[in-house]
């Protein structure tokens, strides 16, 4: 979504918010991003948490991301750093690329949980071979 040219109607938007509110998990993830970029809404990082928490109900691995770097980045509540790594590491064990990429860095740092080498290369290797390259240089 380029949120700098998102244009939605009211109606539209009433509509999402309806279909966010019956459980529709890409409704949650697009509504998430409006409130946590405060476009067409305003800008509400709690309920854009709440959105994507409503998505990752549903085994969304977006979700499950997109919350881990809010919490790593501090952007919904304090920095929440083994919260965050959490949350990477299921949506990883789904197979999200991403998610590997950031879980296997934060063993790799130990941000969040404690440094392991050996668990830092199992998910960036895994991300690497996901197609994420900066984790086969990493």
């Amino acid at each position: 979504m380029d949120s700098e040219n998102t244009v939605i109607s009211p109606g539209d938007l009433v509509a999402l918010i309806d279909h966010a509110e019956s459980g529709d998990a890409m409704a949650c993830i697009t509504l998430g991003r409006l409130y946590y970029e405060g476009v067409c809404v305003p800008r509400d990082p709690r309920r854009a948490e709440a959105m994507y928490y409503s998505a990752e109900l549903t085994g969304q691995t977006d979700a499950l991301r997109i919350l881990g770097s809010m919490y790593l980045n501090g952007d919904c509540a304090p920095l929440k750093e083994e919260t965050a790594a959490r949350l990477f590491r299921k949506a990883a064990q789904k197979d999200d690329p991403l998610a590997q990429y950031y879980i296997g860095q934060m063993y790799r740092e130990g941000i969040g949980v404690e440094t392991s080498p050996s668990k830092a290369e199992m998910w960036l290797g895994r991300a690497a071979r996901n197609g994420i390259r900066s984790a086969a240089r990493a």
